[in-house]
């Protein structure tokens, strides 16, 4: 897929961002933008791909995190059995998530949640 630079800028680090499809990506940050209301994390957290993503839209709050394992990945009938995938809501967009502490609030919630 063809990356392009765009006029944005990450929240972070400051550095131009770039589109990857509809969501415009900061490699340094490991973070995507859907909006300025929509962000995304991914992160591989031991043998699990981790998302979370935050919502802070003026009419949706929320903070939705999915886990899924290798050996979820790797299932052929995946919707067959749900063992190997996660996913948490919270009717809150968390606050204060940076690329340094982005790990630690996905195992928070994994654990909490």
């Amino acid at each position: 897929m063809k990356h392009s630079q765009t006029n944005g800028l990450c929240l972070y680090c400051k550095q131009p961002l770039h589109v990857v499809g509809y969501w415009e990506d900061c490699k340094i940050c490991g973070v995507s933008f859907d909006d300025e209301f929509h962000i995304k994390w991914e992160r591989r957290i031991g043998k699990s791909q981790v998302v979370l993503n935050l919502y802070s839209y003026p009419n949706l709050n929320r903070t939705v995190l999915s886990a899924i394992t290798d050996d979820y990945l790797s299932n052929i009938h995946p919707d067959i059995d749900s063992a190997g995938r996660t996913e948490i809501i919270l009717d809150y967009c968390m606050k204060n998530v940076t690329p340094e502490n982005v790990v630690e609030k996905m195992k928070l919630l994994l654990i909490f949640g």
